[in-house]
Order: structure tokens, then sequence, then C-alpha cells
């Protein structure tokens, strides 16, 4: 038989549906079953081992539960070998041929199952019909048990295929004859039911003998033994067989033809054979008559002892369930102080988390405190200053009023000179309206230029680099507005008096700076004020509130002290009640072991005592073998009493059973109470993995905290960086003033030349210089000139572009080799990483960083490209607009323009640095906040983590109680494991006393057979009548004896009857107190529940506060990354527009000299009137200082092209 033909096939489905099924299978896969194997397939293997199909018989009959055999499969991990498989198999046969024959009154006459062949041969193939043949038998019991309803419904659950398939094997042993019979059915009225019932009890006979004995064959066939033997159960059984075996020997050999004699012998013989059969079927019939009764005599002594041992077991654990019961008050008692003494404490440890909190609260109020007076220090420093400016300002008011009455006698003086003023006015508003309509042109220009630049929508340009600096700059808009002026009048004034306009310039620049001066120290001595004002405001709140910190500080330092007050207490108040109940222990173990050992003395008294009366009994069984006489009316009397007897033990027997189905349910009960300890333990478990994962969860916060530190460090360096950018935006705004004054001022000298040469040259000169002059005052060949130079500056942007590019290739190459060393740093990381584990972290931050910086690099690489092709496409633009401003750039009012943008910027870029300053001051105020929260947070995990070591304390004194209560019970069980020796051996004492009645029984027979001799031999014993008689009297006298002793027996029996009941009251109090002990066990069940519970939502809100504390923390690092971005792109922008402006500031200061040194040779020789032979170095002079402003072109282009790039970067 195939294995897929054993599991298709009805039986190989209803045995997995019993054992394998699921949830809901008869028999749990894991009591049969490894862990690993659990919801696996059946396999054929494991029905082989037997293990599984005992535990379903045990399940349909529970009173054959071989608890030792389970337990040593158990043991060994459901790993069966061969001899323990053959024990199993065995034992499930025998319990099988039981249930037949007592349950069902049927007898099995199939053939058995070959155990051997299961056992060694454990496949399909080998063994599949033996092991159906099992499962055919066990079917058979499953259905005709107490059990048999679930099993039915179990089968009606099944297809109907197997259904029916089942069904058909139900019948064959239920309908049909060949596997089991009926006994009762083969019951007959007639007269020959004697001979049949004889037939039937000789076949269970039979029956009963041919298991073992073919057993014993197939074992001694598979040892190969040369002889084998055969165990009979008695002697007759043996003579009658072997009379079988030598009678159809006999009629198997051939013999002649009998005679007529021989023929009559023949039949007398058959009817004498008849009779003999007769005979011994009656022998026998006596014979297993005794024997029963000799069996049910040996069971009822069995039992006595029996129930004498449980007696004393039951009267020992009525004393330890009282001991049990006191100790259980004690522990009530002592659970309630300790319940008591825990809510003391966790108000304790409360009040000690807030005093963390006020303490935590007082060191950050006093840090505030102490930045309020720094603060306070600074703003007390910065009035002296201030007072010292105001100072210095009143002194500078008292000289501008001196030179304003000065101004006033210069303006009487000048009132001549106004005339020729209004003149040049005239020519000059002409030239102010040309200027207007180029410059309104040039804006128009610029805007397109903008816009094809910029694809950002003009809403974004107030937030460009541009608009910042316009906004910076607007409030420096009036003092270049004077240095304007100041310069018109210089020009005005160059004819008649260069000293007067120079004085005059000079005062009204000193007063409009003055001006502005007073103006912006009023305004910061006014948020100087109310600065003070404030931090005198919060100084008064702080210490108001720093008193209230302190009392709170004081009140919460009394309670700590009670707290720890009441905490000492509770330590000393549990130290003694544990040293008392260690000393009460010591003392109830001494008395139960005293106690045991008088029993164990007592019991050996009574042991020798039963030796003597066995040695007396003994006596006098001796003396009634040799006297060998015996009157019948004695006879009758002890048949009588031997009935009576009986009839006692049938009632003993009742009670043992009832004793035995009690001792059943304490067993079970002791079962659940073990499985209830399990439970407990691994709970406990529980809770010890709870721990460990709040252990996990604190190094998590405290890896948090030290992440929240570094980004406090990095927020201060940005700090740093933004304090830097600003400083270095105000020396960039300074220098723009000065330059953009700078730039005024050669401008204004310029023109003024231009004036000075058209209105100072003589007629007589005209002819030589007139070439010059035309070439002056011709437009045309000024912008030729002017585009000569803004070539050359293309030029020199071509050469820069160039350099870049190389520069750009060289960064390509340093890139590569940042790539390659990458590369080897990866290797080396591989390498390090299988070297030392150590270190693994901190090269995974660095190759980190070097990505990022390469990431960077490869940005600012690309931003350079994009700038080179917006270079080339704002140069080929220029071109364009220089071809179309070649007819504009006569009007010069462009620059005022260019002015009052980069004053819009300059502010702009001050609101920026202001709104980046509320943004840091807001994400300080954020971050304090954090930190708080997290210092909150760590608290109330310190707090947790308090309650938590308490409760494993607690959880550990509970444990340490419960062990000593394991204990106990293991050391009484140990203790009641030894009493049932002693009793097993006052058993075996007691089989003797069996031995003494068959010795009565064989006496008896042979005081039968001395009466029938007396009979033959009364003629010849009448002479010895008289001593008959005396020995009749002394038999009379010992039999009066045995009378009373049997009085003294049933007494025992009465005394017997009432230890049951005291028994019985015993086990009903001892129910009562397990009941109890129940309750109490729920009660902690419930209440470790609820501390369970409790830990969970402890565990829940720490777990939804730090992710809310990480979803922080991540927009933190968001935006602390999009700052540093900023800052890198700022830093890189601001530090190549510093560089330019440095080099444009000594460019122009170059040129500045020289123009200042040219004006001035001008000025000396306009005084010294020596024009003929000057005017060509005048003109070669002006010519030169037309040719630097290449640079200035170059940096107006560079800005130019900077800005919007700026703006897009910004946006």
């Amino acid at each position: 038989m195939e294995e897929e033909e054993f599991w298709a096939g009805p039986l190989g489905r209803w045995i997995v549906d019993c054992a394998a099924s699921g949830v809901g299978s008869i028999v749990p896969q894991h009591q049969w079953r490894c862990a690993d194997r659990i919801n696996a397939t059946v396999e054929y293997a494991e029905l082989c081992n037997g293990y599984v199909l005992n535990l379903i018989y045990f399940f349909i009959d529970p009173t054959s539960v071989n608890s030792v055999l389970v337990k040593e499969v158990a043991s060994s991990n459901f790993q069966v070998d061969h001899p323990t498989r053959f024990r199993l198999f065995t034992l499930l046969l025998h319990n099988l041929h039981k249930f037949y024959r007592n349950r069902l009154n049927r007898l099995i006459v199939m053939t058995l199952p070959d155990v051997f062949t299961i056992v060694r041969n454990p496949t399909s193939d080998g063994s599949g019909h033996e092991l159906n043949k099992v499962l055919l038998l066990l079917l058979g019991c499953a259905v005709q048990s107490d059990q048999k309803e679930v099993f039915i419904n179990r089968i009606k659950s099944m297809s109907l295929e197997t259904q029916t398939a089942l069904v058909d094997e139900i019948k064959k042993i239920t309908d049909r004859e060949d596997i089991a019979v009926n006994i009762e059915a083969l019951g007959l009225d007639t007269d020959e039911s004697k001979t049949t019932h004889g037939v039937l009890d000789h076949l269970d006979r039979v029956m009963k003998e041919r298991d073992p004995y073919a057993l014993e064959v197939q074992h001694d066939h598979e040892s190969d033994e040369a002889t084998s033997t055969t165990g009979s159960s008695s002697i007759n059984d043996g003579d009658i067989m072997n009379s079988r075996k030598l009678h159809d020997f006999r009629y198997d050999m051939r013999t002649p033809s009998p005679t007529t004699m021989e023929r009559h012998a023949n039949v007398e013989l058959a009817s004498i054979k008849a009779q003999v059969r007769k005979l011994r079927n009656e022998l026998e019939e006596k014979d297993d008559q005794l024997i029963a009764r000799e069996e049910e005599l040996k069971d009822k002594a069995d039992e006595l002892s029996k129930l004498q041992q449980e007696r004393i077991t039951l009267v020992k654990d009525a004393r330890d369930v009282k001991y049990l019961r006191d100790e259980n008050v004690i522990l009530t008692h002592e659970v309630e102080t300790l319940k008591r003494t825990a809510t003391e404490h966790e108000k304790c440890h409360k009040k000690l988390s807030d005093l963390e909190f006020y303490e935590n609260r007082v060191q950050s109020l006093t840090a505030d405190v102490d930045t309020m007076s720094e603060s306070c220090r600074l703003l007390e420093m910065q009035l002296a200053e201030c007072q010292q400016r105001l100072q210095t300002n009143m002194d500078f008011e008292t000289k501008m009023i001196e030179s304003q009455d000065i101004v006033k006698e210069l303006q009487a003086e000048l009132s001549g000179e106004r005339r020729r003023i209004e003149d040049l006015l005239l020519e000059n508003g002409h030239l102010t309206h040309q200027l207007k309509s180029f410059s309104e042109k040039n804006g128009d220009l610029e805007r397109r230029v903008n816009g094809l630049d910029d694809s950002t929508p003009r809403e974004r340009a107030s937030g460009s680099l541009l608009d910042e600096m316009e906004d910076c700059n607007r409030s420096h808009i009036l003092g270049l507005e004077l240095e304007n002026r100041k310069l018109r009048a210089k020009l005005d004034s160059s004819t008649n008096s260069v000293t007067d306009s120079e004085e005059l310039g000079t005062l009204r620049a000193n007063l409009l700076k003055a001006e502005i001066r007073l103006s912006e120290a009023h305004g910061e001595n006014d948020k100087m004020t109310r600065q003070v004002e404030r931090m005198a405001k919060e100084a008064k709140e702080s210490a108001v509130q720093m008193k209230f910190l302190e009392e709170a500080l004081a009140n919460m330092r009394e309670d700590r002290d009670v707290c720890m007050q009441n905490l000492q207490e509770a330590r000393k108040n549990f130290s003694l009640f544990q040293n008392d109940m260690t000393n009460q222990m010591t003392e109830d173990f001494s008395k139960r072991t005293k106690e045991l050992e008088a029993l164990l003395a007592a019991r050996k008294e009574e042991l020798l005592i039963m030796a003597e009366d066995k040695q007396k009994i003994e006596s006098q069984l001796d003396r009634l073998r040799v006297e060998q006489r015996e009157s019948k009316v004695e006879l009758e009397q002890m048949l009588e009493e031997a009935s009576k007897t009986e009839s006692a033990l049938v009632t003993l027997e009742r009670a043992r059973k009832a004793l035995e189905k009690e001792k059943i349910v304490l067993k079970e009960k002791l079962d659940k109470l073990e499985e209830e300890l399990e439970e407990i333990k691994l709970r406990n478990m529980n809770n010890e993995n709870l721990s460990r994962r709040l252990e996990n969860a604190e190094k998590t916060l405290i890896e948090r905290n030290d992440r929240i530190s570094d980004l406090d460090a990095d927020n201060r360096t940005l700090k740093q960086q933004v304090e830097l950018e600003s400083r270095k935006t105000n020396r960039l705004r300074e220098d723009l003033i000065s330059e953009k004054s700078k730039h005024g001022d050669l401008v204004a000298r310029l023109r003024s030349v231009c004036a000075a040469i058209k209105s100072q040259a003589p007629r007589s000169v005209a002819e030589e210089t007139k070439e010059h002059l035309t070439a002056m005052e011709d437009d045309v060949k000024l912008v030729e000139v002017i585009d000569d130079v803004i070539m050359g500056a293309l030029n020199a942007a071509r050469r820069e572009a160039d350099a870049l590019r190389i520069q750009q290739q060289t960064q390509i190459q340093e890139l590569n080799d940042l790539r390659r060393d990458i590369v080897n740093l990866r290797r080396e990381d591989n390498e390090a990483l299988n070297e030392s584990g150590d270190r693994v972290k901190e090269l995974s931050i660095e190759n980190k960083n070097i990505k990022e910086q390469v990431a960077i690099l490869q940005e600012r690489l690309r931003k350079m490209q994009v700038d080179e092709q917006a270079k080339s496409t704002d140069l080929a633009t220029a071109r364009r607009e220089i071809q179309e401003l070649q007819q504009e750039i006569a009007n010069s009012t462009k620059y005022t323009d260019e002015l009052a943008r980069a004053q819009v910027t300059i502010g702009n870029l001050q609101h920026e640095t202001e709104l980046l300053r509320q943004d840091n001051d807001e994400l300080q105020k954020r971050l304090e906040l954090v930190i708080r929260e997290l210092d909150e947070t760590n608290n109330n995990l310190m707090a947790e983590k308090d309650l938590r070591e308490a409760l494993l304390v607690d959880h550990d004194r509970l444990e340490k109680i419960h062990h000593g209560l394991a204990t106990d019970y293991e050391r009484v069980k140990f203790e009641f494991g030894k009493l049932k020796e002693a009793f097993r051996v006052e058993k075996s004492a007691s089989s003797k006393s069996s031995f003494w009645e068959q010795d009565r029984q064989r006496l008896e027979e042979m005081l039968q057979s001395d009466r029938n001799r007396f009979q033959k031999e009364i003629d010849r014993l009448q002479a010895d009548s008289a001593r008959v008689k005396r020995d009749n009297h002394d038999l009379r006298a010992e039999l009066d004896s045995i009378h009373n002793t049997y009085q003294s027996m049933q007494d025992e029996l009465r005394k017997l009857r009432l230890m049951e009941l005291s028994l019985k009251s015993t086990i009903g109090n001892k129910d009562n107190v397990i009941e109890e002990l129940r309750r109490t066990i729920a009660k902690k069940d419930a209440e470790i529940q609820s501390l369970y519970d409790q830990l969970a939502m402890q565990r829940k809100s720490a777990n939804e506060e730090s992710q809310k504390y990480l979803r922080q923390i991540e927009m933190l690092l968001m935006q602390n990354q999009d700052l540093i971005n900023r800052t890198l792109t700022d830093n890189d922008f601001h530090h190549a527009a510093q560089k330019e402006l440095q080099e444009k500031l000594v460019a122009v200061q170059r040129h500045k000299e020289k123009l200042e040194e040219k004006i001035m040779d001008q000025y000396k020789a306009m005084d010294s009137r020596k024009i003929q032979k000057e005017k060509p170095t005048l003109v070669k002079r002006a010519a030169r200082v037309l040719m630097p402003k290449d640079d200035i072109a170059i940096t107006y282009s560079r800005r130019r092209n900077m800005l919007p790039h700026a703006s897009r970067h910004r946006t």
C-alpha cells in the first residue's frame, strides 16, 4: 500500500481529522508534536510511533491513562525509539482488548496487527495493512464509547464520501462477526447452554493466550533464538492443550480396521473420556472460581491498604491546608500593607518628579535672569555711548550755527553772481530735460533686458539683491543728493571764486550730514530707552517668579524629607516582616519534620506488632495442620463469616471508587493550578520584555538628545555666519556709497572740464584746437571713444571668461580627483568595515559629508556653466545695446536711476537680514521650547522608570513568595511519595495475609478429606473419642479466640468508616480552601493585569510623544538644512561680489587720484592763463581721463549680469 492510498482512505482521513485538524482537533498538536512541526502535514512515521493513537484512546477511555509513559515521551521531546514504540503499541492493543471485552462484551477474533512490522518498518508499503487494523479497532472503540457524540459530530462535518466509507468500516465491527464476536448473542436456552458457556470461556482464554503467545513468537523469531517458550495462565490449561495436540496427532496417524471387541472398547473408552472431560471441566470451573475468589481477596486487601494510605495522606493534606490557610491570611495582610506602602511610594515619586521639574525651572529662570542682566549691562553701555554721541552732536550743532552765520554773509556777497548762475541754470534745465528723456529710454531698455534675463515675475523682484540694496541705501540718498548739489555749486562758482564755492559746498555737506546723524541718533536713543524699559519690566517679573519658585522649592524639599522618612520606615518594616516570615517558616518546617519522624516511628512499631501477630497466626495454623480435624458447624460459621466479609468488602470497594473519583478531581484541580502558575510565569516574561523595550526607548531618547545638542551647536554656528554676512553686507553698502559718491564726483568733474574747455578757449588758438574741440563737442565721436573703451572692456571680459573656463576645467579635474579619492575611500571603508566595526559609523558619516561636498561642488560647476552661458548671452545683448545706445549715452542722468536702484536693493537687503534675524529668533524660541519639552519628557520617563523599578521590586518579592510556596509544595509532594512507598511496604505485608487465607482454604480442603477418612475409620477410632473430645474442647477455645479477632476486625471496619466520613469532611474543607486560594489568585491576576494595562498605556503615551518629537526634530532638521543651503549660496555669492567690489574700489581709487591730479593741473593752467601752450596737453589729459572708464563699464556690466542671477537664486 502506498502512502497516498493510505491517506486517501477513510481511516487515514479520520485520524488526520482527530489529530491534526487545527484548533478544534481532539488531541492538540502541541501534546504530541515538536514546536517546529506544528501545523505541518501528518507523516506516516508519526502514526507508527503509537503516541498519537494512545492519546486518542486516552480521550476515549480516561480511566486507562498511563501518565508515566506520557511524561516519558513528552520529556524526550516526542522522540520515540523502538522499545518505547513497542511498549506504546502493546499498551494500546491491551487496552483495546480490555475495552471490547469489558465494555462492549465482545471478543476480538480477527488476526491481531503485527506490532513488530509496524515498529521495524514504519512505511506504508511495509506496515500499512497492519496499521489499518489498529485504526479500525480504535474507530470501533470511539464510536461505541461514552465520547461517541463527539466523534459522530466530527464525522458528520466531513465530506459525504468519507462519511459513507467510515459507516462501512463501522459496520464491519458492529454487524460482522469476523472481527469481534458478541458473547451475549451466542447464549442458548437448551440443555447444552452450560457446554456453550464453557466453550466461550475456553475460547476467551485461548484468545487471551494467543496475543502474548504470538508476540513472543515473533520476538523470538526476530531475535533468531533456538527455542521458544510460551507462558500459560495455569497448569490445567497446559494439560488440556497438550492432550488436544496428542489427540490430533493420534487421529492423524493411519491404523488398520478395528475388530468388534476393539470397537466396543473404543466406545467404552470414549464414554470414559467424556466422563473424564466432564470431571476435568468441573475441576477447571472450580479452579477458576477459586482463582477468581483469590484475586478478589487480593484486590480487596490492596484496596484496604490504598484506603489507609489515602486516609493518611488526606489527614496530612488537611493539616497542610490549615497551615496554608493561615499563611494565606498572613500574606493577604502583608499584601495590603505592601499596597499601602506602594501608594505612598508612588506619591513620593510624583513629588520627587515635581521637585526635579521645579529645580529645572529655577535653573532655566536663573539662566534667563543672567542673560537679562547681561543684556541690561550692554544696554547701559549703549546708553553711555549714545549720551557721548549727543554731546558731540550738541557741539556740532553749535559749530553749524556759526557756519550758518558765515553762510549768510557769503550769500550777501554771492547775490551779484546769481545772474550768471541763472543763465547756467537755464542751460542745465535744458540738459536735465534731455537727460530725463534719455533716462526714460534707458529704463525701458533695462526693463526689457531684465525681462529677458529674469524669468521670475516682477513681484518677486522685491526679494532680489538690487531691491534689498536700494532699501538699505534709502537713508543715504539725501547725503548723495547734497553731494550732487555741492558739485553743481562748485561748477557754477568755478568761474569767479573757486575757494568760496568749495567752502560753501563743504559747509552744506557737513550740515546735511550732521542733520542726518542727529535724526539717526534720536531714533537710536528712543529705541534704547524702550529696550531699557522693557528689560526693567522683565527683570521685575523674573524677580517675582524667582520668589515664587523659591517658595515652591522650600515646600517641595519639606515634602521630599517627609517622603524619604516614610520610605525608610517602610523599608525597615518590610525587612522586619521578611525576618519574621523566615523564622516562622523554619519553625514550621522543623515541626513538620518532627511530626513525620514520630509518624514513621509509630508505623514501624505497628509493623513490628503485625509481624508478631503473623508469627502467632502461623503457629496456630501449624497446630491446625497437626490436629487435622474440625467440625461442620464451625465450617458453616466460617462460611457465613466469609460471606459477611465479602459484603463488607463490596461496600469498601464502592467507597474506594468514590475516593478514587475524588482523587481524580483533586488531580485535575492541581493541574489547573499548575497551568495558572505557568500563565503567571509567562506574564512575568512579558513584563521583562517590556522592561527591555523601555530601556531601548531610553537609549533612543538619549541619542535624540545628543542629536538636538548637535543641532543647537550647528544653529549657533549658523547664527555666527549670518552675523558675519550681515557685517559684510554693511561693509559692502558703505563701499557702494563711497563708490557712488566718487563716481558722481568723477562725472561732475569731467563735465566741468568739458565746460571749461568750451568756455575758456581763446579765439587765437581756435583754429589749432578746432579738430580737438569739434571732437570734444561732437557727441558721436565721444560715443565712439566710449564705444572703444567698452569694446576694450568686453575684450577684457572675454579674457576673464577664458580664465574662468580654465578655472572650471581645473575644478573639473579636481572633481575627478575627488571622485577617485571617494572611490578609494569607499574601498578603504569596505576594508575598514571588515577590519574594525567600531569606526563604521564615523566613516559612513564622513562619506556622507564628502558626498554632500561633491554634490555642492557639482552644483557650483553647473551654476558656473549657467553663468558662462548667461554671460555669453549678456555679451551678445550688450553688443546690440551698445549699437542702440550710441545716440543715447550723452545723457548722464542714468546714474541717478542706478543709484536709486542700488539704494532700493540695499534697503531690501536690510529688510531680508531683519527677516532672517526674526526667523532665527523664532527658531531659537522653538528650539528652547523643544528642549524644555524634551526635559519634561525626560523627567516623565525617569518617573516612569522609577515606577517600573518599584514594580519590578514588588514583582521580585512576589516571585520569592511564590518560589517559597512552590518549594513547600514540592517538599510536601516528596513526603507524600515517601509515605506512599511506606504504604507499599505495608501493602506487601498485607499480601502475606492473602497467602494465609490461601493456606486456610487449602486446610479446609484437607479437613474435608480428613472428614471422609474419619467416617471410614469411626470403628477404629472409638477408643480415641475421649482424646478427640479434649481436642474438640481445645479447638472450640481457639475458635472463640478467632471469633474475638473477627469481632475486633469488625470494630476496625467501623472505625474505618468513621475515618471515611471524617476524610470526606476534610476533603470538603480542603475544596473550600482551594476555592479561596483560587479567588486570591484571581485577584492577584486582576491586579497584575491592571498593572500591565497601565504599563501599556504609559508605553503608548511615550511612543506618541516620541513620535511627536521626532516629527518636530525632522522639521527642524529640514529648516536647518534649508538655512545651511541658503547660507552656503549666500556666502559664495557675497564672497564673489566682495572680491569684485574690492577690485573695483582699488581701480576707482586709482582713477580718482589720477583725475584729481589732472583737475588740479587744469586749475593751475587756468590760473596762469597759459592756454596756447597747455591746451593740447589739456585735451590729451581729458582723453586720458576718459580712457579709464573701461573699468567702470566692466564693473557695471558685471554687476548687471550678477544681480539677476542672484535674484534667481533668491527666488
